[in-house]
This record gives C-alpha cells, structure tokens and sequence, in this order.
C-alpha cells in the first residue's frame, strides 16, 4: 500500500466513510466542525457504534468560537446509550489548528491516518472543496503522524454538558456581534451603490482562450453507463444530476477539461459519421466533476457544463445545409471541426463568428 494524495474534486467524505466501515479505533483532531459536517458521518458513526469495539474519539479548538455546537451536541447525542465508546474534548492550546483522521483496526495495529486542510464540514468533505490532503498508508511515517494526534487528544479536556452550555451562550453572543456588524456593512454598502455590470457574452470572449469538447447522440449500453453514474452520485454524494451530465472512462480526459476558461461545445448528430452536421454549438464553463467509484472496479467522472448566457446556437436537422453553409464562408467544415482538440489557436475567431451567425439562423 502506498501514499496517496486526496484532491479537491474527490469528496474527501468517501473516504473516510469507507475508513470508518473497516476500522475500530479512530481518533479526529480538527480545527473546526460543523452541523453539516458532523450530519455527512452520523449515519455511518451511528451504526459503528453499536459494536462494542468501535471507538471514535474527537478533540477540536473553542477558544475562537468558530465550531458549531450544535456539532459537538450531534456527536454527543450520537454516543449516548451505545456498545462502542464515543469522547469528544476541548483543546486546550490556543494555537491548535490540526486537520488529521487516524484510523486503525485495533490497538497496537499499524494506523491509516489522512492529514491535509479539510476541518469537519460539509464544503471541505464535499466535492470541488479546494482543500488538499495526503493519505499515509501503514507505515512508520503514519505511525508517527498518530503519535501526533494522540498528543493533541492528551492535551484536551472532556466536553461535558456544563463547558458546552457555556460554549454555546459565549459562540451566541460571537454570532449575535457579527450579525450587528454585518447589518452595518450592508446599510454602508447601499449608501455607496454602483450599478452592477451584466455578465453576458458581450464581454472580450474573442481574446480569451478557448477550448474545445464534443459530445453526441449515446448508444443504449452508454445511456446504461449515464444513468448508473446518476444514480451512483445520488447514493455516494446525494447529488441529483440532471440530464447534462457526461460520462468520462479515462482520467487524464476529465482532468484535462479546464475548470476556469471558456469551452465550445458542440454536440454531434452522430459521433461516427460527422458529415451529419452538429446540432448544437455553444460556449460553456465546467461547473461540477465528480469522481465515482465503479463497481465493476477503477473510477468514472461526471461532468456537468453551465452554458455561458448567450452563447448557444441549436437548429433543426431541415436546416443542415444553411448550416453547413455558414461554416464554408467562414473556411470551415464539419469535418475539420471534428478533429479540434484542446485548446484553440488559429481557428477562435472563425468559430465565434460561426457561433454568432448560427444564433441567427436558429433564431
């Protein structure tokens, strides 16, 4: 087994979900933690904790007041009236700022432990979290690694319901400052409005850099593969994805898909036979990707793109010729734009005017 990093598009919750499933003797020192956070493991903490072996124990930060107690009174609530054994403790250090999940099958056993930036979130466990982890397998280093953890699990005190009622009055007296604050912020803002500039296709997209994907018609066994992957993100990440999802089977395809520049897609009539013409072309943004675990073993992607406003042209098949037309005044083809991949250099202003003129054709 070795070192491995965790992403950002990977939701670091399936891991420890499946870390959780397989190991007894578990210990979290985070910085923060929140209801939504704690609400993503509940379920699966709950169920480990009716086996006498399972242990989870948790030590977070209080003196700043960021963690939600409604968090800590979900885990403590989660641990009343079990076989397993659930401890949450205060740090005490002021400077504690630790992000560390250690896992092990059983005392003395060699621990898994995940250390990186994600503290008890919804966001940071989530998809797209911009956080960064690294996992250390079995090993000397992760040994060592919890070692640290259990010395921060040393430095804390128990979270008993009198030091977390008076957390709880102390984190509502904090939050009831920054509402008064942000109040004052808004009143100054309004004092001071300037009109807001419309994001819309208008903007100097001709000297931006472009991208360029293809999509089309699937046969039946790929729809098959789209809705398992639909179903498989309801069940793993309670993600609805609706039907502008596309599947990638290859990793270096859906990471090479810019997260921050502007993509044209065009959508085939048929993927086999590209004289047929496109049926849309349009300029997008990626706005999710998702990484699945398959069943039948290795990964699969979901991708969702979000069309710029604006920036879509469709037509019917009765139109192809004017189409095809369109794009021979502007020295293209349907062909040669089938072979365009990656980023677009020589061919981007062509294709915009051709975005532009299809827009009225379809219109």
């Amino acid at each position: 087994m070795t070192h491995r990093l965790l992403v950002p598009e990977a939701p670091l919750s399936a891991t420890l979900l499946a870390e959780l499933e397989r190991n007894n003797d578990c210990l979290f020192a985070v910085a923060y933690l929140s209801l939504d956070g704690v609400a993503v493991m509940a379920d699966a903490i709950g169920k480990r904790l009716n086996r006498s072996r399972f242990a989870l124990r948790v030590v977070c930060r209080a003196d700043d007041l960021v963690t939600d107690p409604a968090a800590l009174e979900k885990l403590l609530e989660l641990g009343r009236r079990r076989r397993g054994r659930l401890q949450v403790r205060w740090h005490r250090d002021a400077g504690f700022h630790a992000k560390v999940f250690a896992f092990r099958a059983s005392k003395g056993a060699q621990p898994t432990v995940f250390v990186g930036s994600a503290n008890v979130s919804g966001k940071a466990l989530g998809i797209e979290s911009g956080e960064l982890g690294v996992g250390l397998a079995r090993s000397a280093l992760s040994m060592a690694a919890w070692d640290a953890a259990e010395a921060f699990w040393e430095a804390g005190d128990t979270v008993t319901a009198a030091s977390l009622a008076a957390y709880r009055s102390a984190y509502e007296r904090r939050r009831a400052k920054l509402r008064a604050a942000d109040k004052e912020v808004t009143q100054w803002r309004k004092r001071f409005r300037i009109r807001r500039r419309q994001s819309v296709i208008t903007r100097t997209i001709a000297g931006d850099s472009l991208f360029i994907e293809h999509g089309g018609p699937l046969p039946k066994e790929e729809w098959q593969k789209v809705d398992a992957a639909r179903v498989d993100a309801k069940r793993l990440y309670d993600i609805e994805a609706p039907a502008g999802w596309y599947v990638y089977e290859e990793r270096r395809d859906a990471l090479a898909v810019p997260k921050t520049r502007d993509i044209i897609h065009v959508h085939w009539r048929s993927r086999d036979d590209p004289s047929r013409g496109a049926s849309c072309i349009r300029i997008v943004r990626l706005d999710r990707r998702i990484e699945i675990p398959n069943p039948e073993g290795g990964k699969y992607w979901l991708l969702y793109f979000r069309t710029i406003r604006g920036a879509r042209a469709s037509w019917p098949a009765s139109l192809h010729a004017k189409a095809t037309r369109v794009l021979e005044r502007l020295g293209l083809a349907w062909r040669s734009l089938e072979r365009m991949s990656g980023y677009l250099r020589g061919r981007r202003r062509s294709l915009l005017l051709a975005l532009q003129r299809l827009k009225r054709l379809s219109a």
